[in-house]
């Protein structure tokens, strides 16, 4: 393991270059990385589930119901409007009765649409936001699966931004520097996205696993690049140069490093036998991209430390208890 880290530490700016290029590459790929968002395809075939859609899909064919409501608009333009709803492109057919309380009632009008296109298909949502944009100076409301997706999709990242927001802090309250953070989140960051861009060898991945993925990699494997670091800080405080101490973090650390990393992976790698197969989906992305993350602790972490060493310095800032308890704790694993 030693002659290992005398290699990364010794070749570290050929490595932080090819780390450099496989992010760019990575960055490229992901933007064609086959997004499913139909999570009933994950549904085992012989639930009940399974064979109801597949027996709508042949009697009904594979199309999108949706409610496109407006409020305050009298007979006249309703009628102009159901007439130019049933002209609109991807449009199957529409249902509106001037006096039926299902369709009038309490000054709002409701139109149903029914889309010819997937529930979660791309071409569903164009048509969605197409009526958007013809009605925008309506008071309109759209319901329906396609659009409840859309909004989970917000909320979940509105979600995911929430939790990244709360690592960085608890990050900068309780890393030794205050560049610390900025050192780990470079390491992990080239990860995740090489971990996004190699999603293109899996086919496809669900919309799910697609949101998630990132900030979950990100909480999973934040605690090796800690290690490591404490592990350096502790060599550096017996006297020894930085690369001396570098090999010697890598080589001292790398138990304990891949041993968390080893009951991460497996665990993970135990959602390949749900039922529910986007355990399959789920499980392999979050499985590669700990051992990529991993594989940038011990590759691209070293070099940033010794590049970044001034500002790593410089920063170091007053131990509060909280920050003691956090380092005790990391070096209780290291």
């Amino acid at each position: 393991m030693r002659k290992i880290a005398r290699f990364v530490v010794s070749k570290r700016i050929p490595i932080l270059v090819i780390g450099l290029v496989l992010t760019v590459a990575c960055a490229v790929m992901a933007f064609f990385v086959n997004i499913n968002y139909d999570l009933t395809a994950y549904l085992p075939k012989d639930f009940h589930t399974s064979k109801a859609i597949a027996i709508m899909n042949d009697e009904f064919g594979d199309v999108t119901d949706i409610s496109v409501v407006f409020k305050g608009i009298d007979s006249d333009t309703a009628n102009v409007i159901y007439a130019d709803l049933m002209k609109q492109d991807g449009v199957v057919s529409v249902q509106y009765t001037a006096d039926d309380p299902s369709y009038v009632k309490d000054g709002y009008t409701r139109f149903a649409v029914v889309v010819g296109y997937n529930t979660y298909s791309e071409e569903a949502m164009s048509v969605i936001n197409a009526i958007r944009s013809d009605y925008s100076d309506y008071e309109l409301y759209i319901s329906g699966a396609a659009v409840e997706n859309e909004t989970s999709d917000k909320t979940l990242s509105i979600a995911i931004a929430i939790a990244f927001a709360i690592l960085l802090a608890i990050l900068f309250i309780a890393s030794s520097s205050w560049f610390d953070p900025v050192v780990y989140l470079i390491t992990i960051g080239i990860a995740v996205i090489i971990n996004m861009g190699t999603n293109i060898f899996l086919g496809s991945i669900s919309s799910l696993t697609n949101s998630v993925a990132a900030i979950l990699q990100l909480v999973l494997s934040m605690d090796y690049s800690i290690m490591l670091m404490n592990r350096f800080r502790r060599e550096r405080q017996n006297g020894i140069d930085k690369e001396t101490a570098l090999v010697d973090a890598l080589a001292g650390g790398a138990r304990s490093i891949l041993g968390s990393a080893a009951t991460t992976i497996v665990g993970l790698l135990c959602l390949v036998f749900m039922n529910f197969t986007i355990g399959v989906d789920m499980g392999v992305v979050l499985a590669k991209g700990v051992v990529i993350s991993l594989i940038s602790v011990f590759t691209v972490l070293p070099g940033l430390i010794i590049l970044f060493d001034k500002p790593l310095l410089k920063g170091m800032k007053k131990r509060s208890k909280f920050s003691k308890f956090f380092d005790s704790e990391i070096s209780a694993e290291v």
